[in-house]
């Protein structure tokens, strides 16, 4: 696997996993209370490509709209949708198991950019997420 993470850490396939996900983690526990709220854009070729605004409350996916359409999406979809801390799973799953993986991470810890993928020789398989606009509590998304 190549890693390339906000350092341009680049590690190959019998390199330990990298610890800045767990450094970084630590980073953005210590800034927020589990009430936050941001914009993601997704590339992919999955239901939930696109970019939307997610709301979170208390650790969880409460309520995201679609920024093209200004729909929410429905309650039976939230789960599709990542909090931070999901995203931080997404990263050290993608250390084990990715072929590629490149991360960037904020001035507070969480992931704001992320390219996965999964299996160079498969396509369609590849996603990207950009976290943007975070903003810790909670507000009425219009």
């Amino acid at each position: 696997m190549n890693v390339a993470a906000s350092g341009c850490e680049v590690l190959g396939p019998d390199d330990p996993p990298s610890i800045e996900p767990d450094v970084n983690q630590s980073r953005w526990n210590a800034y927020h209370d589990g009430d936050y709220h941001f914009e993601i854009n997704r590339g992919c070729f999955c239901m939930n490509g696109g970019s939307f605004w997610v709301q979170v409350v208390d650790s969880e996916v409460v309520f995201a709209i679609n920024n093209f359409s200004q729909e929410p999406v429905s309650v039976e979809y939230l789960q599709n949708f990542e909090t931070i801390d999901d995203i931080f799973d997404m990263v050290r799953n993608a250390e084990k198991d990715a072929d590629e993986l490149v991360v960037q991470y904020s001035e507070f810890g969480y992931p704001s950019m992320v390219t996965i993928d999964w299996n160079v020789m498969a396509i369609d398989d590849e996603i990207s997420l950009t976290v943007s606009n975070l903003i810790l509590g909670v507000a009425l998304i219009d």
